[in-house]
């Protein structure tokens, strides 16, 4: 089989249980976006995403990992029925495997190796080839797409290239191969050559964009065992599954050895799965491939990583800053150059501008990667914070008392406060891990995307995503985290009809014994989505409301006077106004002595 380099794509699109844990079947189709499952307690709204996430945690450890002893997270107490039928589930995913063949890569790879050797100038280098010489060549442009040139013998201006040796497969004659990032040529393939149909440039060409279906059967006598296949019309013979998944395998793994590429997130948050105490005496590092380990078990996030990785970015950026500013300091420069040249890289660190705005050559000097992470990440913890009626500033660790504390100012009453991050509430330090944990993931595994947080794809699951959460951000924490991720394919569970009022996607309602897709909520009143959710909307105000409104009805169909009227006058202390059912009992308690001088 030809070896492929591939960018991957991977979307949630089915998920059958059968036998497992409080359901007898189910299955739910997902939207690519947001997917929603509502339900009462005890309805299996976890179990449903526990399932998934044992799937997912089994594609990972095979594809990614390479792991194939790795342990399932589905167990004897998973099974409905043990002394019955086995419990079962299966997955589908649509995937996406767009590639060049390997051969070809390495060709580019080597190309780019002689464009490091040498000091090419330029933004973006491509490889064109010439027809009449039969070689390939290199030429380099700016950031606007313009040929670099130089000056020849005879006073003209002429494109710089460089002839290279190498055997390329690729049907285009001229194309993007290399990007100048930070004092270097890395691999930047256009993207028409990866979409592109041309038979010279794809094979097998059957692999692409096809249904992946992963599914699990165990009883009480045998260990959980997996199945690969491929959904296309009928599934395809037991070489082409293993093929394909081969081929899954093969991608993953060419994105990782060719470092810095684009992978995906998966990533599973249970009810509760947060802790929001921050321990300073603890230690976290994370590099692209230990993102993986773990990443779908329930109970393992804390807001302790998200500080420590944000403190070790802000000491390499400090630390870079320091270095580049030494560096233009005892450069040869005259002084009005240098601290030009200081401003520039001062404004780009603390305001994170386009790359040294003040330099004739924006590629001049290194971007500080950390102080851009830096950047992604607080705008998006204050994305998720800021709304009308709060006001956050200033994410930063300082030292002052000795040792690292995470700081944010909140505006309040009396002014504009320094708070420790655990002086915030629950809610506050649930919101930020969250965000903060996916973002950081994002980073990881798209160190080269200029916006990762943008452009990271991947699934996230996450359960009770209402947890904690004061009714206003219930309102808001689904549409501001696809702001922030727009990429991302979300699959979450709620309680709360104040999430459900801001949901643009599926919404699949789990019931006693079915489950059933519901019509979109995103719009309907509170009143209507207590209805929808099997709730009477009377029970917005309280059960003592609605306790006294019984007892009320009950002594008026008796003609009970003196009953009626006692729980009249408790139902006019519990109403906070006087709505339409309140006229109604009223004018009912008129009905039964109208003889009474009513107000």
């Amino acid at each position: 089989m030809t070896e492929k380099i591939y960018i991957p794509e991977v979307r949630l699109k089915e998920v059958t249980l059968d036998n497992f844990r409080g359901q007898s079947h189910i299955t739910i189709n997902f939207n690519e976006k947001l997917t929603v499952i509502i339900g009462n307690n005890g309805s299996g709204k976890s179990s449903i995403l526990d399932g998934i996430a044992g799937l997912l945690h089994y594609f990972v450890h095979q594809t990614i990992l390479e792991n194939n002893n790795f342990e399932s997270l589905f167990r004897v107490k998973d099974i409905k029925n043990p002394k019955n039928e086995p419990a079962s589930g299966t997955i589908i995913l649509n995937t996406s495997f767009e590639f060049i063949e390997k051969n070809t890569l390495s060709e580019i790879l080597k190309v780019i190796n002689l464009l490091n050797e040498g000091e090419y100038k330029g933004s973006i280098a491509k490889i064109q080839f010439d027809i009449i010489e039969k070689y390939w060549q290199v030429a380099f442009f700016d950031k606007n797409y313009e040929p670099i040139t130089e000056e020849d013998e005879n006073g003209d201006d002429i494109p710089i290239i460089v002839v290279t040796e190498a055997k390329i497969n690729i049907a285009q004659e001229e194309f993007q191969i290399a990007e100048y990032k930070n004092n270097e040529w890395v691999l930047s393939i256009d993207q028409d050559i990866l979409k592109s149909s041309d038979k010279d440039i794809w094979n097998d060409s059957d692999y692409r964009d096809k249904e992946l279906k992963i599914g699990f059967e165990f009883n009480q006598y045998k260990d959980p065992t997996f199945i690969v296949d491929i959904k296309e019309r009928d599934f395809l013979n037991k070489m082409n599954q293993t093929a394909f998944l081969e081929d899954i395998k093969d991608s993953f793994q060419n994105q990782l050895d060719n470092k810095n590429q684009p992978m995906p997130l998966f990533a599973y948050y249970g009810g509760a799965s947060i802790n929001p105490d921050i321990k300073y005496d603890t230690h976290f590092s994370l590099d692209t491939q230990s993102v993986y380990h773990n990443t779908l078990l329930p109970s393992r996030f804390s807001l302790s990583n998200f500080f420590h990785w944000f403190e070790e970015k802000q000491k390499i950026a400090n630390e870079k800053l320091k270095k580049e500013t030494e560096k233009i300091f005892n450069s040869e420069s005259n002084s009005s150059d240098k601290a030009k040249q200081i401003e520039g890289i001062i404004k780009n660190f603390t305001e994170l501008i386009d790359v040294f705005v003040d330099t004739d050559n924006p590629r001049e000097f290194p971007i500080i990667q950390e102080a851009q992470h830096l950047f992604l990440i607080k705008g998006a913890i204050l994305q998720m914070l800021n709304d009308d009626e709060a006001d956050y500033s200033n994410l930063r660790v300082e030292y002052d008392s000795g040792l690292p504390e995470l700081l944010i100012n909140k505006k309040q009453n009396d002014g504009n406060n320094d708070l420790n991050i655990n002086q915030l509430s629950s809610g506050e330090r649930n919101l930020l891990a969250l965000v903060g944990d996916i973002a950081i993931r994002l980073i990881q595994l798209n160190l080269e995307a200029d916006n990762p947080l943008k452009e990271g794809r991947g699934i996230v699951l996450i359960d009770e995503i209402d947890l904690h959460l004061h009714p206003l951000w219930q309102r808001k924490v689904i549409p501001k985290l696809q702001e922030i991720f727009p990429e991302i394919q979300f699959m979450v569970t709620t309680h709360s009809p104040l999430v459900l009022q801001n949901v643009k996607g599926k919404v699949w309602d789990l019931g006693s014994n079915q489950i059933s897709e519901t019509a979109l909520t995103s719009g309907l009143r509170i009143d209507e989505i207590l209805e929808l959710m099997r709730l009477n909307p009377k029970q917005q105000l309280s059960m003592d409301y609605e306790e006294e409104l019984i007892n009320f009805e009950k002594a008026y169909e008796k003609n009970d006077y003196k009953k009626a009227k006692e729980a009249y006058e408790k139902l006019e202390k519990i109403i906070p106004s006087k709505d339409s059912t309140w006229l109604s009992v009223k004018t009912k308690l008129e009905s039964i002595n109208p003889n009474e001088n009513w107000i």
